[in-house]
């Protein structure tokens, strides 16, 4: 029976979100992977990165949201120039798939994303200025269809079986919008220390996300800032902190860690951090390397007001890397 209340609390929370929160973005556990996400010109490298990464939500121990990403982000530059420290300008792209499918089938939702940008040197010590554009297709279906939930009841309990017709998407039909986004930073990749401190604003054309376009499924501009700093140790270690902070309508967040990398050499590494979503949860994470294979994983822990309430909201992110 737990289980049973489990699933069904866990249908409310995901189909409340899908239709309350005017289309806010993932959570991710590992921003700093997703960077070109939140800002495409964040590409502050010039290797090549591919990276998969499946996301868990559990709402009270039930698997209640799935996320898929597949994401490329490429230096636009030959493999003897994305080598080299010519300190010149290039150009990155980003490509990403992006798939959500929550409460047993209720929410499917699609994005594919495209993004540029351009780093520009400032001067002869590895000082970046970059801007980026990005635009998303996204496709939301949300389909009640053959599904329980909590109205459907006796004086002896939940019926079970009974389908619930979602009169307002009668033909499961999916909402198709477009977003545009831009970002600009600034960055260093030095010898003893690397950083970068980017702006963005994504939604800028403020899309709807219902088929009959009202003002509150009018996306809101979701303006973000993300910094980083890491240092390298005399003993070819790095230790670095970053935060992510975004405000969209009400829905505002704000992601802080640290982390620390142990290198073997040139070709291994592990690493080990720690960070916390405000008022949200506490996310620990581990990281292996070996040559051009990556491989990380972090667990989220609800906190705050959900904490207290009883609901709790974990969730496991896995990734695997290629660093070419």
């Amino acid at each position: 029976m737990k289980s049973i209340v489990n699933k069904i609390l866990g249908i409310i929370a995901v189909a409340s979100t899908a239709m309350n929160s005017q289309a806010q973005d993932i959570h991710f556990s590992r921003v700093e992977d997703m960077a070109t996400i939140y800002n495409q010109s964040l590409k502050t490298t010039k290797d090549i990165r591919l990276q998969a990464v499946n996301r868990d939500v559990q709402f009270n121990s039930a698997s209640t949201y799935k996320t898929q990403v597949a994401i490329g982000d490429f230096a636009l530059l030959n493999k003897a120039k994305r080598t080299s420290d010519d300190n010149k300008g290039f150009f990155t792209a980003t490509f990403a798939y992006v798939g959500d499918n929550g409460a047993a089938g209720v929410i499917k939702n699609t994005s594919a994303i495209v993004g540029l940008a351009y780093a520009l040197p400032l001067n002869e010590n590895g000082l970046y200025l970059a801007a980026g554009f990005q635009t998303g297709i996204n496709s939301l279906n949300v389909n009640f269809d053959g599904k329980t939930v909590p109205e459907q009841y006796t004086q002896y309990g939940l019926i079970p079986d009974m389908p619930n017709n979602d009169p307002t998407n009668a033909n499961n039909a999916p909402i198709r919008w477009v977003d545009l986004n831009s970002g600009l930073s600034l960055f260093k990749n030095g010898e003893k220390a690397n950083w970068y401190l980017g702006a963005s604003a994504r939604h800028l054309n403020k899309p709807y996300t219902n088929i009959s376009k009202t003002a509150l499924y009018q996306l809101g501009v979701n303006y973000g800032v993300q910094a980083g700093y890491s240092v390298n140790l005399a003993s070819k270690d790095v230790v670095g902190a970053y935060a992510f902070l975004n405000w969209q309508s009400k829905a505002n967040d704000y992601t802080v860690g640290v982390k620390y990398q142990k290198n073997f050499g040139n070709n291994a590494s592990f690493a080990i951090g720690v960070a916390s979503r405000t008022g949200a949860a506490i996310i620990p994470r581990f990281d292996l390397r070996y040559n051009k294979v990556a491989l990380g994983v972090s667990f989220e822990s609800t906190t705050g007001k959900m904490k207290t309430d009883n609901m709790n909201r974990n969730a496991t992110e896995v990734v695997l890397g290629f660093i070419l």
